[in-house]
């Protein structure tokens, strides 16, 4: 199957919030999960997560990115939080 766009979901982890270098710089953006995915197989990506997101919230997200993108066919990656 061939995917048009890497598409993450979720927290905090799923932002990258704590990925930092020994110095505490955030190099989130750079080195969480769907941009290393997006970066291998050279897709664009899309990351909704944010710190602090329950699944509520998590879920209107996904709802709200299927009912306004134009991609058909994105690859999801979704991050559900704790209970």
């Amino acid at each position: 199957m061939k995917y048009d766009c890497i598409a993450a979901f979720g927290c905090s982890f799923i932002y990258g919030s704590a990925i930092e270098d020994k110095d505490k710089n955030f190099l989130g953006p750079k080195y969480r999960a769907s941009k290393l995915l997006a970066d291998h197989f050279n897709l664009p990506e899309e990351n909704y997560g944010q710190p602090g997101l329950g699944n509520e919230s998590i879920f209107r997200t996904i709802y709200n990115f299927f009912m306004d993108t134009d991609y058909k066919n994105p690859f999801l990656i979704i991050g559900l939080s704790g209970i």
